[in-house]
């Protein structure tokens, strides 16, 4: 089950913002909404599909061969629009714009008979799509990725062959269609490569591909670096030392502008890290144990759940999900994780599905016949209000809702890894007044935090018979916020 929101002295409200270079909050998710769909769903893709501003979801069944679209109200609920066929055994599912109109389209690989396939859809601009072209690939075809290979402007299509161990380039048309097929071999054809991602390794501008390859002999990724035409060079093996990795998921982990890349090792129930060298490497790999809580991750994504400009990562599993928050330097915190009853997760996309400006988790529960919506509430303030928001830009931007009776605003800052130490002692981390009295409802504070350090801040009204209290809206506090601030000798006149 999902865990319980965190309300201690360090996480209310109207009240305290934190703005930290190092976690500051927790992570936490609402309970699943679980959408009733298919037979066998096994990846999802969240974007606006019908040009309403709201997010919508669109999912890919195994067992009934068709994609179903379900609409979103913009608030985290959705409806079932329709479906439509996709081809023997769908397997994967993205969406992008490949014909250069203003409505996202698709593109689906499926596994007809001693064969592959991806086929671009359409969009239409309201949640139906057309059928753009179905392109042959080799046998075993899984998962599929966009990008520019060649330099034209135009995206481009890259599918991993999981029975004949190489990958598939499209170079599109820009107009939905492709050109011919271009094989590349990424191991030998038992190694099985199930998931790619598309980045620039050694940065020369080229995208190149990195696949994880499920049953190789050495349990390792490999990567084939772009020539700039759509074509890659020889595959270069890296060992996981993990076993059966089955995805992977590129990003900027440790912040330094090269690429790293995080695999999902299935059999093993691992994650692992490995960081790279920007000339096309990866430095050996840092495993983070998934048991005994979760087990055979199959699908790994990387979104920043907690806002404080790092890529976390995120694994769907046999039972639920877990999510390992980056400290920024290329490690993480150990996994955390949230249990799906006889769940078991494959695809996964992460989106804004409510319009609350946190990233939320969709998944594709092939167990259950469902998909699994997971609300991001790490900003939320258990079951009250969070009149106070801040919003890192260049410095900490606190904005608040207005408070009955106020002619105005005190706002205070603080030294959060101090009041962390201290055990939310007040006294000791209350370093300035920033604001007294004003009559706005917003303040920028233009410094920033140290690395490795951060600050919080507190807001009170100041109404016509006196100030008000630093602890309203809070609940649940060891120690008056009020006494604190005042003993410490900084708090607003």
């Amino acid at each position: 089950m999902a865990r319980a929101p965190m309300r201690t002295a360090l996480a209310a409200a109207l009240g305290l913002a934190l703005f930290s270079s190092v976690p500051a909050g927790s992570i936490d998710f609402a309970e699943a909404l679980r959408v009733p769909a298919g037979l066998s769903p096994s990846s999802v893709a969240a974007t606006d599909l019908d040009g309403d501003t709201h997010v919508d979801i669109v999912v890919v069944h195994r067992a009934s061969d068709d994609a179903w679209v379900f609409l979103a109200d913009g608030s985290g609920g959705f409806a079932f629009f329709q479906a439509f066929s996709v081809g023997n055994f769908p397997q994967g599912v993205i969406a992008l714009d490949l014909d250069g109109d203003p409505h996202p389209d698709l593109a689906t690989t499926a596994v007809p008979f001693n064969s592959g396939s991806v086929t671009s859809w359409l969009g239409n601009g309201d949640g139906t799509f057309s059928l753009g072209e179905v392109l042959t690939a080799d046998d075993g075809t899984r998962s599929v990725e966009a990008a520019d290979l060649n330099g034209d402007g135009r995206l481009d299509l890259v599918v991993t062959n999981s029975t004949r161990g190489n990958i598939s380039a499209f170079l599109g048309d820009g107009d939905g269609t492709f050109g011919a097929e271009e094989r590349t071999p990424v191991g030998s054809a038992s190694s099985s490569p199930t998931d790619l991602a598309l980045t620039d390794l050694n940065g020369d501008g080229d995208r190149d591909v990195v696949t994880s390859n499920a049953q190789s002999a050495d349990q390792s990724i490999a990567r084939v670096l772009g020539d700039g035409d759509g074509t890659f060079s020889t595959p270069l093996a890296f060992p996981t030392t993990c076993s059966r990795p089955e995805s992977v998921v590129a990003g900027d982990f440790d912040r330094n502008g090269d690429p790293d890349v995080a695999i999902a090792c299935f059999d093993s129930s691992e994650v692992a890290v490995m960081l790279g060298d920007g000339a096309g490497g990866f430095a050996p790999p840092v495993i983070y144990d998934l048991l005994p809580a979760m087990a055979n991750p199959y699908w790994i994504l990387s979104a920043d759940l907690d806002r404080d400009g790092r890529e976390d990562l995120v694994t769907s599993n046999n039972g639920g999900l877990s999510f390992l928050r980056s400290r920024g330097d290329g490690t993480f915190d150990p996994p955390e994780h949230v249990e799906s009853l006889n769940g078991s997760f494959y695809g996964a996309d992460s989106a804004d599905l409510d319009g609350d400006g946190w990233v939320d988790l969709v998944f594709a529960d092939f167990g259950r016949d469902e998909v699994a919506v997971y609300l991001n509430r790490s900003g939320s303030c258990g079951d009250e209000t969070c009149p106070l928001t801040l919003q890192p830009a260049g410095g900490g931007v606190l904005s608040w809702t207005a408070a009955a009776d106020a002619i105005g605003y005190d706002v205070i800052r603080g030294d959060l890894p101090l009041l962390r130490s201290s055990g939310g002692d007040f006294s000791q981390a209350t370093e300035v007044c920033l604001a007294s009295a004003i009559p706005d409802l917003t303040y920028t504070d233009p410094a920033l935090p140290a690395a490795q350090q951060g600050f919080w801040y507190l807001v009170r009204e100041v109404t016509a018979v006196g100030r008000g209290s630093y602890d309203a809206f809070a609940g649940n506090l060891a120690a008056s916020r009020d006494a604190g601030v005042g003993a410490s000798g900084n708090d607003c006149p």
